[in-house]
């Protein structure tokens, strides 16, 4: 028979053509591994790769059974492992068995993962998918904001035009009174011209009737005169032939300036 130890775990290892039995505490496990601490270098190397070798078998037999881990070793292995631990065959079983535990459980742990894994790639889809209906939203959001932003600022602009327009408006309210008062005072000045210039040209216009009055008068005075003078030659029976009806001669003394009579005394006098 050769050397098994059986767990509550229902981990199996297995030693040569012989099989046994061996149940232990965890405190004794503990033990036995404190046991181990003053190997030397090159048996700590050697032990490593025959556990290891142990472990990968364990870990290949663990995806076959569910509920049994079963590790194969020689029994020369095995031997070699009693001398580099210094521990006895069961002891050695024992730290095997407590191996295959360990990976047992790390297979079951794994085996656990593999729904979640199996789900990652639909939800990846899925998530991939809210992405894009996300960014298209913020896309969407994003250009709505852009034009509530131009919005803003062509109504921020507008009022500024307008403020400063209304600004501009009551300057010029302020400022009306002044001017229409300066208005009233040009408007009073250029009365007073105009008054001054209907005055000027009255009195020219008078001048000149005054003057054109007098040479009028003078004419029609003069004919008066001489038909006047004709008329009572006339009336005397005046030889013709007589200087008298000379009319060249006959004329009415011209006045001199300081002479002459004011207009109205002048047509009073004929």
């Amino acid at each position: 028979m050769g050397n098994c130890l059986r767990r509550e775990s229902s981990s199996m290892v297995w030693a040569g053509d012989d099989w046994g039995s061996l149940n232990s505490s965890k405190n004794h496990h503990d033990a036995m591994f404190a046991e181990a601490d003053h190997d030397h270098k090159g048996n700590n190397v050697e032990r490593h790769r025959l556990l290891g070798n142990m472990s990968s078998s364990s870990a290949s037999a663990g995806n076959n059974h569910a509920r049994e881990v079963k590790i194969k070793i020689t029994k020369k292995e095995l031997e070699e492992l009693v001398n580099m631990q210094g521990l006895s065959m069961e002891q050695v079983l024992a730290r095997l068995a407590e191996a295959a535990d360990d990976s047992k459980y790390e297979l079951e742990r794994q085996r656990s993962w593999k729904p979640a894994l199996q789900s990652i790639p639909e939800a990846q889809a899925q998530s991939d998918k809210k992405l894009k209906e996300t960014l298209l939203k913020l896309t969407k959001c994003d250009k709505a904001w852009k034009s509530a932003e131009a919005s803003i600022e062509n109504s921020e602009r507008q009022a500024r035009e307008q403020l400063h327009h209304l600004k501009e408006v009551e300057d010029q309210l302020a400022h009306a009174p002044i001017k229409i008062g300066e208005l009233i005072k040009e408007l009073g000045q250029k009365a007073e011209e105009i008054a001054k210039v209907e005055q000027v040209a009255y009195n020219l216009g008078q001048k000149e009737t005054e003057a054109h009055l007098k040479s009028q008068i003078m004419t029609v005075c003069r004919g008066f005169y001489l038909r006047t003078w004709i008329e009572a030659l006339n009336v005397a029976r005046v030889d013709q032939a007589l200087e008298l009806r000379i009319q060249r001669k006959c004329s009415i003394p011209q006045l001199s300036e300081s002479r002459q009579l004011p207009l109205f005394k002048v047509i009073l006098l004929l």
